[in-house]
């Protein structure tokens, strides 16, 4: 059985670490920021987004129903017992206007990440870093095998990652549904449904978390195929999965905190957060430099 990895000593480190280098690290930061404030500014400009909608009951009539074509998406929930009519509905061009800024998104931001992330690894190896140095996150964009691997691997994170929240989210919107059409899942107490979407969230959640160091592992070594960086990555964090999940749920009030300011923090946490994960992954293989070398 595995002892777990000291957290408070791991992020005390990266703290320590971080003061040290605060200049480049923030000067590291905001390179990457500006792709990622870009993509913001895209996104609030071109705002696409799906209608909801609440009515009362008594005002409108409309009946428990979903649809899906060529109109768009359309769900509506009759709640009687709340009082509550509720209308999800997007066209299709706004649906393909989504999936759209989503690729965008990953396009623009995905080599900004794994240049910035390759760099703040090399800081917390204690390597030396100077401000000519940051153009290194430039060349994950014009060198099209780094840009193409920081893209497809970054996608596939993120496609685990959302496919967890719709999972999730979809078990309670069909128990609801279901509900208000037939009441046959009345039989099932709300808790269960809430408790059994929530257990899907948090596996998927683990799941996605449990391959995200293969991130790290592409950009100290990007020599790598996204393939070859998740396969190392299994092998890196057999038996740590569960003790890396819960390294990551340390950071959770990081996380509010971060929503809570309009992702102003992030100008501290992601540093902090890059660092740390690469001072809690050292530790866990240090005997296979073969396989993960350092820098």
């Amino acid at each position: 059985m595995r002892l777990r990895q000291p957290h408070r000593e791991i992020k005390y480190e990266a703290r320590q670490i971080l003061l040290q280098n605060a200049r480049i690290c923030l000067a590291i930061t905001l390179v990457a920021g500006l792709f990622y404030f870009a993509v913001l500014f895209v996104q609030s400009y071109y705002a696409v987004g799906i209608v909801l909608e609440f009515s009362d009951p008594l005002k409108n009539s409309a009946q428990s129903a979903f649809s899906f074509g060529k109109d768009g998406l359309s769900l509506i929930l009759r709640l009687e017992d709340i009082r509550l009519v509720a209308k999800v509905s997007a066209t299709l061009p706004q649906l393909v206007s989504i999936a759209i800024m989503q690729l965008f998104s990953v396009v623009l931001t995905a080599p900004a990440i794994f240049g910035a992330r390759a760099l703040l690894c090399r800081i917390a190896e204690g390597k030396k870093i100077e401000t000519a140095d940051l153009k290194g996150i430039f060349r994950w964009y014009t060198d099209l095998s780094l840009a193409g691997k920081a893209i497809l691997l970054y996608g596939m994170l993120s496609l685990l990652e959302w496919a967890s929240y719709l999972l999730s989210a979809g078990i309670s919107l069909y128990y609801f549904f279901s509900l208000t059409v037939s009441g046959s899942a009345g039989k099932l107490p709300a808790f269960a449904v809430f408790f059994t979407s929530l257990c899907v969230l948090l596996l998927g959640l683990l799941l996605a978390w449990s391959i995200l160091p293969a991130g790290w592992i592409l950009a100290r070594q990007p020599e790598l195929g996204p393939f070859a960086a998740l396969g190392r990555c299994r092998e890196l964090m057999r038996g740590w999965t569960a003790d890396h999940y819960l390294f990551r749920l340390s950071f959770i009030l990081w996380y509010i905190c971060t929503l809570l300011t309009y992702n102003a923090l992030l100008i501290f946490l992601f540093p902090y957060y890059q660092i740390a994960e690469t001072c809690y992954l050292r530790r866990l293989q240090p005997e296979r430099t073969d396989l993960f070398p350092l820098l």
